[in-house]
């Protein structure tokens, strides 16, 4: 069935045929990472799901403060990716009322949509840290698409 070690029993979210999320709680409590992986029957099915999933995951609505925005210091894509998208928004925060910048990238890798999702902070995820996860999720999902 799948050639990555999904757990037995996730399926059905965005109407995927498997679904992973790995919530990643950053110590200072400032949020955290959230990695969300999707896989589809085939390319076709995925493909579909990747632009129509795209409004919800760069949402606008009234926490949205700036509108979804590439860096202009973001020079990073995937290598390996059918699609890759990323983008970054200033976010209100509850129930704190203070903002913060939220970025997240969707790529998609034939079958599989990966959407990795984090507020940058200043001591735990810089832009910087951001490229150096999503190679790595490049690399992991490189090697299961041999």
């Amino acid at each position: 069935m799948s050639r990555l070690p999904f757990p037995q029993g996730h399926k059905y979210t965005r109407f995927a045929d498997e679904t992973l999320t790995l919530d990643m709680a950053y110590r200072e409590s400032q949020g955290g990472a959230i990695q969300d992986l999707y896989r589809y029957q085939n390319e076709l099915k995925a493909e579909f799901a990747f632009h129509l999933s795209e409004a919800g995951d760069f949402y606008s609505n009234e926490d949205n403060l700036s509108g979804w925005k590439t860096p202009e210091a973001w020079t990073y894509r995937s290598p390996i990716a059918s699609e890759f998208a990323f983008a970054c928004a200033q976010i209100r925060n509850f129930p704190r009322e203070d903002m913060s910048t939220f970025c997240t990238a969707r790529a998609r890798y034939g079958e599989f949509i990966s959407i990795f999702s984090a507020p940058l902070t200043t001591s735990t995820m810089t832009l910087q840290n951001m490229e150096q996860i999503l190679r790595e999720i490049d690399a992991n999902m490189e090697k299961y698409l041999k």
